[in-house]
């Protein structure tokens, strides 16, 4: 249905991520990541631990590039509890190379 970023770093002109979530038609958000290089944007792989409600609701609120090969995204997921929902700390470390 949608796409909402709320996190970006750039690493370099042709390095640049991206973090948020993606909404679907049955009303699930999964988490979302994607990177430019230079060229063109394409989705990258990211954590998503799946449902703990009805519908899976997580997302990336940051995402940090400390390194051209390590990233870290930050975000929550909601976590049901008797009486009301709170939310989870949800994070992803990202090292390739």
């Amino acid at each position: 249905m949608g796409s909402l970023f709320n996190g970006i770093t750039a690493l370099s002109a042709d390095d640049v991520w991206v973090a948020g979530q993606s909404e679907y038609e049955d009303g699930s958000f999964l988490t979302l990541t994607e990177h430019f290089d230079g060229t063109s944007w394409s989705v990258a792989p990211s954590l998503d631990p799946g449902s703990v409600l009805d519908l899976p609701n997580n997302t990336f609120s940051a995402i940090s590039g400390v390194s051209p090969h390590t990233l870290f995204a930050v975000g929550r997921q909601d976590i049901p509890d008797p009486g009301f929902c709170c939310e989870a700390g949800l994070a992803e470390h990202s090292a390739d190379g």
